[in-house]
């Protein structure tokens, strides 16, 4: 098996939090920006969903 690259780039983009901006990120843009608001969607309602399991559980 043989590899060949050319121009190969790779980016490293440490630990953040979710929901931390990503605006200082190098290849940061708006086609980014659009995923950042479903993702912050998603983890809404994962959020939503473990404080509604918490209080299942707290009511039994």
């Amino acid at each position: 098996m043989q590899l060949s690259f050319t121009q190969l780039t790779i980016d490293y983009y440490p630990y953040h939090k979710a929901g931390d901006s990503c605006n200082h990120w190098m290849y940061f843009s708006d086609a980014t920006k659009t995923k950042n608001g479903w993702a912050n969607e998603l983890l809404h309602e994962f959020e939503c969903n473990v404080e509604m399991l918490k209080q299942a559980v707290k009511d039994h």
